[in-house]
Protein backbone atom coordinates (compact mmCIF):
# COMPACT_ATOMS: atom_id res chain seq x y z
CA UNK A 1 0.00 0.00 0.00
CA UNK A 2 1.26 3.55 -0.93
CA UNK A 3 1.39 5.47 2.37
CA UNK A 4 1.87 8.52 0.46
CA UNK A 5 3.13 11.69 2.38
CA UNK A 6 0.16 13.72 4.24
CA UNK A 7 1.46 16.81 5.52
CA UNK A 8 0.05 19.97 5.33
CA UNK A 9 0.65 23.31 8.23
CA UNK A 10 -2.04 25.64 9.28
CA UNK A 11 -1.58 29.00 11.41
CA UNK A 12 -4.61 30.11 9.30
CA UNK A 13 -7.52 32.49 9.79
CA UNK A 14 -10.83 31.10 9.24
CA UNK A 15 -14.26 33.02 9.10
CA UNK A 16 -12.41 36.08 9.86
CA UNK A 17 -10.80 34.26 13.07
CA UNK A 18 -6.90 34.01 13.67
CA UNK A 19 -5.79 31.23 15.33
CA UNK A 20 -3.41 32.79 18.53
CA UNK A 21 -2.35 29.12 19.15
CA UNK A 22 -3.71 25.70 20.21
CA UNK A 23 -3.88 23.76 23.21
CA UNK A 24 -2.65 20.05 22.79
CA UNK A 25 -4.96 17.21 24.41
CA UNK A 26 -4.13 13.47 24.75
CA UNK A 27 -6.27 10.37 25.48
CA UNK A 28 -5.89 6.60 24.25
CA UNK A 29 -7.67 3.23 24.57
CA UNK A 30 -10.94 4.87 24.25
CA UNK A 31 -12.54 1.13 23.77
CA UNK A 32 -16.00 2.91 23.28
CA UNK A 33 -17.81 -0.42 22.71
CA UNK A 34 -18.40 -0.12 26.50
CA UNK A 35 -21.70 1.82 26.61
CA UNK A 36 -20.35 3.78 29.46
CA UNK A 37 -17.28 4.83 27.78
CA UNK A 38 -19.26 6.05 24.97
CA UNK A 39 -21.34 8.26 27.30
CA UNK A 40 -18.21 9.70 29.31
CA UNK A 41 -16.83 10.83 25.90
CA UNK A 42 -20.15 12.34 24.82
CA UNK A 43 -20.40 14.53 28.17
CA UNK A 44 -16.84 16.34 27.39
CA UNK A 45 -17.55 19.91 26.68
CA UNK A 46 -17.22 21.46 23.46
CA UNK A 47 -13.52 22.95 23.30
CA UNK A 48 -13.27 24.35 19.72
CA UNK A 49 -12.29 27.44 18.93
CA UNK A 50 -12.16 28.76 22.38
CA UNK A 51 -10.71 32.37 24.11
CA UNK A 52 -7.57 33.92 23.90
CA UNK A 53 -5.29 35.21 26.58
CA UNK A 54 -8.01 37.50 28.44
CA UNK A 55 -10.53 34.05 28.84
CA UNK A 56 -12.86 35.27 26.25
CA UNK A 57 -12.65 35.52 23.20
CA UNK A 58 -12.10 38.86 22.01
CA UNK A 59 -11.23 41.58 18.98
CA UNK A 60 -8.50 43.31 17.89
CA UNK A 61 -8.03 46.25 16.15
CA UNK A 62 -4.77 46.97 14.16
CA UNK A 63 -4.44 50.19 15.73
CA UNK A 64 -4.08 51.37 19.24
CA UNK A 65 -5.67 53.66 20.63
CA UNK A 66 -9.21 54.04 19.21
CA UNK A 67 -11.27 56.57 20.77
CA UNK A 68 -8.65 57.60 23.21
CA UNK A 69 -6.72 61.11 24.06
CA UNK A 70 -4.44 59.62 21.67
CA UNK A 71 -6.86 60.53 18.85
CA UNK A 72 -7.29 64.11 20.14
CA UNK A 73 -5.53 67.15 19.25
CA UNK A 74 -3.56 69.04 21.54
CA UNK A 75 -3.36 72.47 21.83
CA UNK A 76 -0.01 74.14 20.88
CA UNK A 77 1.50 76.53 23.24
CA UNK A 78 2.80 79.49 21.06
CA UNK A 79 4.56 82.22 22.66
CA UNK A 80 4.67 85.88 22.30
CA UNK A 81 8.10 86.06 21.22
CA UNK A 82 7.49 84.32 17.94
CA UNK A 83 6.58 86.31 14.88
CA UNK A 84 4.07 86.46 12.59
CA UNK A 85 5.57 83.92 9.95
CA UNK A 86 6.38 81.39 12.85
CA UNK A 87 2.64 81.77 13.94
CA UNK A 88 1.19 81.04 10.13
CA UNK A 89 3.35 77.87 9.97
CA UNK A 90 2.83 76.64 13.19
CA UNK A 91 -0.95 76.69 12.10
CA UNK A 92 -0.27 75.04 8.81
CA UNK A 93 1.70 72.13 10.32
CA UNK A 94 -1.54 71.81 13.09
CA UNK A 95 -3.94 71.71 10.39
CA UNK A 96 -1.68 69.09 8.73
CA UNK A 97 -1.59 66.76 11.62
CA UNK A 98 -4.92 67.29 12.02
CA UNK A 99 -6.45 66.33 8.87
CA UNK A 100 -3.20 62.91 9.18
CA UNK A 101 -5.15 62.23 12.79
CA UNK A 102 -8.67 62.38 10.83
CA UNK A 103 -7.51 59.53 8.53
CA UNK A 104 -5.27 57.76 10.99
CA UNK A 105 -8.53 57.14 13.02
CA UNK A 106 -10.75 56.20 9.71
CA UNK A 107 -8.55 53.74 9.12
CA UNK A 108 -8.80 52.46 12.48
CA UNK A 109 -12.34 52.73 12.48
CA UNK A 110 -12.20 50.65 9.63
CA UNK A 111 -10.21 48.06 11.08
CA UNK A 112 -12.35 48.40 14.25
CA UNK A 113 -15.57 47.41 12.05
CA UNK A 114 -13.37 44.16 10.05
CA UNK A 115 -12.75 42.66 13.71
CA UNK A 116 -10.35 40.42 13.65
CA UNK A 117 -10.97 37.74 16.48
CA UNK A 118 -8.11 35.46 17.92
CA UNK A 119 -8.95 32.10 19.15
CA UNK A 120 -7.58 29.24 20.71
CA UNK A 121 -7.68 26.11 19.02
CA UNK A 122 -7.88 22.40 20.72
CA UNK A 123 -5.79 19.61 19.44
CA UNK A 124 -6.64 16.15 20.37
CA UNK A 125 -4.38 13.19 19.96
CA UNK A 126 -6.18 9.67 20.05
CA UNK A 127 -3.46 6.94 20.41
CA UNK A 128 -5.16 3.95 19.29
CA UNK A 129 -8.05 1.35 20.16
CA UNK A 130 -11.32 3.47 20.18
CA UNK A 131 -13.04 -0.14 18.43
CA UNK A 132 -13.15 -2.98 16.64
CA UNK A 133 -16.20 -1.88 14.60
CA UNK A 134 -15.39 0.58 11.71
CA UNK A 135 -19.24 1.27 12.36
CA UNK A 136 -18.48 2.58 16.00
CA UNK A 137 -15.10 3.64 15.40
CA UNK A 138 -16.52 6.19 12.99
CA UNK A 139 -19.56 7.58 15.33
CA UNK A 140 -16.75 7.79 18.34
CA UNK A 141 -14.72 10.27 15.64
CA UNK A 142 -17.66 12.10 14.74
CA UNK A 143 -18.32 13.15 18.24
CA UNK A 144 -14.43 13.54 19.16
CA UNK A 145 -14.90 16.12 15.93
CA UNK A 146 -17.50 17.51 17.59
CA UNK A 147 -15.47 18.56 20.85
CA UNK A 148 -12.33 19.65 19.46
CA UNK A 149 -10.89 21.54 16.16
CA UNK A 150 -8.59 19.04 14.80
CA UNK A 151 -8.18 15.48 15.76
CA UNK A 152 -5.34 13.18 15.31
CA UNK A 153 -5.71 9.48 15.68
CA UNK A 154 -3.22 6.31 14.62
CA UNK A 155 -4.80 2.72 14.70
CA UNK A 156 -4.59 0.33 17.88
CA UNK A 157 -4.63 -3.45 17.41
CA UNK A 158 -7.98 -3.06 18.68
CA UNK A 159 -9.06 -1.56 15.28
CA UNK A 160 -7.20 -4.23 13.29
CA UNK A 161 -8.48 -7.58 14.78
CA UNK A 162 -11.74 -8.92 12.44
CA UNK A 163 -14.85 -8.52 13.86
CA UNK A 164 -17.80 -11.49 13.37
CA UNK A 165 -19.00 -10.34 10.51
CA UNK A 166 -15.24 -9.52 8.73
CA UNK A 167 -14.39 -12.85 9.97
CA UNK A 168 -17.28 -14.70 8.59
CA UNK A 169 -16.63 -13.41 5.61
CA UNK A 170 -12.87 -14.74 5.26
CA UNK A 171 -13.95 -18.39 6.29
CA UNK A 172 -16.50 -18.10 3.30
CA UNK A 173 -13.90 -17.59 0.78
CA UNK A 174 -13.41 -13.97 0.62
CA UNK A 175 -9.56 -12.41 1.06
CA UNK A 176 -9.56 -10.09 3.67
CA UNK A 177 -6.49 -9.48 6.42
CA UNK A 178 -5.73 -6.94 9.28
CA UNK A 179 -3.80 -4.91 6.27
CA UNK A 180 -6.48 -4.72 3.82
CA UNK A 181 -8.74 -3.58 7.30
CA UNK A 182 -5.86 -1.13 8.17
CA UNK A 183 -6.56 0.54 4.90
CA UNK A 184 -9.91 0.64 5.41
CA UNK A 185 -9.82 2.66 8.70
CA UNK A 186 -7.29 5.02 7.23
CA UNK A 187 -10.04 5.66 4.29
CA UNK A 188 -12.58 6.32 7.19
CA UNK A 189 -10.66 8.74 9.13
CA UNK A 190 -9.78 10.67 5.98
CA UNK A 191 -13.45 10.93 4.83
CA UNK A 192 -14.23 11.89 8.73
CA UNK A 193 -11.33 14.95 8.35
CA UNK A 194 -9.07 13.01 10.53
CA UNK A 195 -5.32 13.61 10.72
CA UNK A 196 -3.20 10.69 10.01
CA UNK A 197 -0.27 12.00 8.80
CA UNK A 198 2.08 14.30 10.05
CA UNK A 199 1.40 18.15 10.36
CA UNK A 200 2.30 21.24 11.38
CA UNK A 201 -0.44 23.37 13.44
CA UNK A 202 0.46 26.76 14.65
CA UNK A 203 4.31 25.94 14.56
CA UNK A 204 3.80 22.70 16.50
CA UNK A 205 5.05 19.57 14.47
CA UNK A 206 3.15 16.09 14.95
CA UNK A 207 4.08 13.21 13.91
CA UNK A 208 2.31 9.90 14.00
CA UNK A 209 4.69 6.44 13.82
CA UNK A 210 2.72 3.12 13.05
CA UNK A 211 4.64 -0.21 14.24
CA UNK A 212 3.40 -3.28 15.63
CA UNK A 213 4.41 -4.99 19.23
CA UNK A 214 7.37 -7.87 18.95
CA UNK A 215 8.80 -10.39 21.48
CA UNK A 216 12.01 -8.92 21.15
CA UNK A 217 10.96 -5.88 22.78
CA UNK A 218 11.36 -7.51 26.15
CA UNK A 219 15.22 -8.77 26.72
CA UNK A 220 13.92 -12.00 28.39
CA UNK A 221 12.27 -13.77 25.42
CA UNK A 222 13.62 -16.89 24.97
CA UNK A 223 12.22 -17.83 20.63
CA UNK A 224 9.00 -19.35 22.09
CA UNK A 225 5.82 -19.41 21.11
CA UNK A 226 4.13 -19.49 24.69
CA UNK A 227 3.34 -15.51 24.60
CA UNK A 228 1.06 -15.78 21.94
CA UNK A 229 -1.44 -18.04 24.52
CA UNK A 230 -4.67 -16.18 25.77
CA UNK A 231 -4.11 -13.03 23.57
CA UNK A 232 -6.87 -12.08 21.57
CA UNK A 233 -5.00 -10.27 18.84
CA UNK A 234 -3.64 -13.96 18.12
CA UNK A 235 -7.53 -14.82 16.75
CA UNK A 236 -8.68 -12.13 15.51
CA UNK A 237 -6.33 -10.30 13.73
CA UNK A 238 -5.38 -12.17 10.04
CA UNK A 239 -2.22 -11.43 8.11
CA UNK A 240 -0.67 -12.14 5.05
CA UNK A 241 1.47 -15.32 5.16
CA UNK A 242 4.88 -13.37 3.98
CA UNK A 243 4.70 -11.10 7.51
CA UNK A 244 4.34 -13.80 9.71
CA UNK A 245 7.34 -15.36 8.29
CA UNK A 246 9.56 -13.17 11.10
CA UNK A 247 8.65 -12.44 14.48
CA UNK A 248 8.78 -8.50 13.31
CA UNK A 249 7.34 -9.00 10.28
CA UNK A 250 4.00 -7.08 11.46
CA UNK A 251 5.74 -4.37 12.53
CA UNK A 252 8.55 -3.97 9.98
CA UNK A 253 5.30 -3.29 7.22
CA UNK A 254 3.78 -0.90 9.63
CA UNK A 255 7.33 1.05 10.48
CA UNK A 256 8.05 1.30 6.62
CA UNK A 257 4.53 2.95 5.95
CA UNK A 258 6.42 5.34 8.77
CA UNK A 259 9.26 5.81 7.22
CA UNK A 260 7.96 6.90 3.97
CA UNK A 261 6.25 9.87 5.31
CA UNK A 262 8.37 10.93 7.78
CA UNK A 263 11.61 11.09 4.94
CA UNK A 264 11.76 14.96 4.29
CA UNK A 265 13.44 13.62 1.33
CA UNK A 266 9.27 13.10 -0.05
CA UNK A 267 7.20 16.25 -0.99
CA UNK A 268 4.11 15.91 -2.37
CA UNK A 269 5.69 16.47 -5.95
CA UNK A 270 6.66 12.41 -5.58
CA UNK A 271 3.47 11.08 -4.38
CA UNK A 272 0.96 9.23 -7.06
CA UNK A 273 -1.78 12.14 -6.92
CA UNK A 274 -4.14 9.12 -6.84
CA UNK A 275 -3.41 7.88 -3.39
CA UNK A 276 -6.02 7.75 -1.91
CA UNK A 277 -4.47 8.10 1.71
CA UNK A 278 -2.55 11.04 0.65
CA UNK A 279 -4.29 13.91 2.77
CA UNK A 280 -5.84 17.11 1.32
CA UNK A 281 -3.45 19.58 0.02
CA UNK A 282 -2.75 22.96 1.71
CA UNK A 283 -2.52 26.08 -0.40
CA UNK A 284 1.04 25.47 0.53
CA UNK A 285 3.88 24.76 -2.61
CA UNK A 286 5.45 21.09 -2.89
CA UNK A 287 8.11 22.00 -1.04
CA UNK A 288 6.47 23.76 1.90
CA UNK A 289 5.03 20.32 2.40
CA UNK A 290 7.83 18.87 4.02
CA UNK A 291 8.07 19.11 7.89
CA UNK A 292 11.48 19.53 9.35
CA UNK A 293 12.17 19.22 12.41
CA UNK A 294 14.97 21.81 12.49
CA UNK A 295 14.12 24.47 15.17
CA UNK A 296 10.11 23.33 15.50
CA UNK A 297 8.34 21.48 18.54
CA UNK A 298 7.87 18.23 17.67
CA UNK A 299 5.20 15.63 19.26
CA UNK A 300 5.04 12.24 18.17
CA UNK A 301 2.83 9.55 19.05
CA UNK A 302 1.93 5.86 18.46
CA UNK A 303 0.23 3.07 19.78
CA UNK A 304 2.46 0.88 21.39
CA UNK A 305 5.29 1.36 24.14
CA UNK A 306 8.58 2.78 22.69
CA UNK A 307 10.77 1.72 25.82
CA UNK A 308 10.90 -1.37 27.62
CA UNK A 309 10.88 0.38 30.87
CA UNK A 310 7.13 2.22 30.31
CA UNK A 311 6.30 -0.90 31.50
CA UNK A 312 6.10 -1.22 35.29
CA UNK A 313 7.30 -4.47 36.76
CA UNK A 314 4.57 -4.85 38.71
CA UNK A 315 2.89 -5.61 35.33
CA UNK A 316 3.94 -9.15 35.10
CA UNK A 317 1.97 -9.98 38.30
CA UNK A 318 -1.23 -9.27 36.03
CA UNK A 319 0.17 -11.26 32.99
CA UNK A 320 3.85 -13.04 33.12
CA UNK A 321 3.98 -12.56 28.95
CA UNK A 322 2.54 -8.85 28.97
CA UNK A 323 6.15 -7.93 28.20
CA UNK A 324 5.95 -9.86 24.86
CA UNK A 325 3.30 -7.96 23.49
CA UNK A 326 3.03 -4.38 24.53
CA UNK A 327 5.88 -2.55 22.54
CA UNK A 328 8.66 -1.89 20.09
CA UNK A 329 11.98 -0.79 20.68
CA UNK A 330 12.23 0.84 16.79
CA UNK A 331 9.46 3.22 17.84
CA UNK A 332 11.53 5.44 20.37
CA UNK A 333 14.89 5.14 17.44
CA UNK A 334 12.41 7.27 14.66
CA UNK A 335 11.33 9.25 17.60
CA UNK A 336 15.26 10.02 18.38
CA UNK A 337 15.74 11.14 15.34
CA UNK A 338 12.74 13.32 14.58
CA UNK A 339 13.66 15.38 17.74
CA UNK A 340 10.40 14.58 19.54
CA UNK A 341 9.94 16.59 22.78
CA UNK A 342 6.73 14.63 23.78
CA UNK A 343 6.09 11.12 23.10
CA UNK A 344 2.09 10.04 23.47
CA UNK A 345 1.40 6.39 23.50
CA UNK A 346 -1.17 3.74 24.91
CA UNK A 347 -2.33 -0.25 24.92
CA UNK A 348 -1.11 -1.32 28.30
CA UNK A 349 -3.50 1.40 30.04
CA UNK A 350 -0.96 1.77 32.58
CA UNK A 351 -1.21 5.97 32.62
CA UNK A 352 2.47 7.36 33.14
CA UNK A 353 3.75 11.18 32.25
CA UNK A 354 7.74 10.74 33.02
CA UNK A 355 11.00 12.33 31.30
CA UNK A 356 13.47 10.09 29.81
CA UNK A 357 16.81 11.34 28.43
CA UNK A 358 15.31 14.38 27.51
CA UNK A 359 12.04 13.14 25.99
CA UNK A 360 8.61 13.09 27.65
CA UNK A 361 6.52 9.79 27.08
CA UNK A 362 2.63 9.86 28.40
CA UNK A 363 0.10 7.33 28.45
CA UNK A 364 -3.13 8.96 29.25
CA UNK A 365 -5.75 5.59 28.82
CA UNK A 366 -9.12 5.10 29.28
CA UNK A 367 -9.09 1.51 29.63
CA UNK A 368 -11.68 -1.04 30.31
CA UNK A 369 -14.67 0.06 32.77
CA UNK A 370 -13.35 -2.99 35.51
CA UNK A 371 -9.81 -2.44 35.35
CA UNK A 372 -8.64 -2.21 39.08
CA UNK A 373 -6.30 0.88 38.44
CA UNK A 374 -8.84 2.77 37.56
CA UNK A 375 -10.17 3.76 41.53
CA UNK A 376 -7.92 6.52 41.52
CA UNK A 377 -10.53 7.68 38.44
CA UNK A 378 -13.38 6.79 40.42
CA UNK A 379 -12.29 9.23 43.69
CA UNK A 380 -10.88 11.82 41.16
CA UNK A 381 -14.27 11.93 39.19
CA UNK A 382 -14.37 11.09 35.46
CA UNK A 383 -12.06 10.33 32.59
CA UNK A 384 -11.01 13.62 31.06
CA UNK A 385 -8.34 14.45 27.77
CA UNK A 386 -4.97 15.55 29.67
CA UNK A 387 -3.72 18.90 28.43
CA UNK A 388 -0.23 18.50 27.43
CA UNK A 389 0.74 21.38 25.40
CA UNK A 390 -0.95 25.07 26.76
CA UNK A 391 -0.98 28.06 24.36
CA UNK A 392 -1.55 30.30 26.89
CA UNK A 393 1.97 29.51 28.10
CA UNK A 394 3.46 28.19 25.25
CA UNK A 395 4.88 25.48 28.14
CA UNK A 396 4.16 21.30 28.23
Amino acid sequence: MGAGVSTSTFHQERDGRQTGGIDVFVVSDLHTDHGSNFDTILSWPDLRGRAGDDGAIHARTEEEGVGSDHDMDVEEDVGSEHDTHSQHHSKKEKEKKKRKKKKKKTKSNKSANEQQIEVIESVLICAGDISTSLSLLRETLRVLKQKFDHVLYIVGNNELRLDRKERRALRSGESYTSVDKHRDVEALCLEEGIIIRPIELCGVVFKPILAWYTPEFDPHFDGSTEHRRGWLDFRACVWPDELCASLDGISSYFLDITKEYLDPSITREDTDASDEFAAPSSTSSAADQVLRTDEKFVITFSHFLPRRELLPAASVWIRPTIPFVVGEGRIDTLIREQRASIHVYGHTHINDDRTVDGVRYIQHAFGHPGERWRIAEMVHGSYKPKLIHCARTSQS
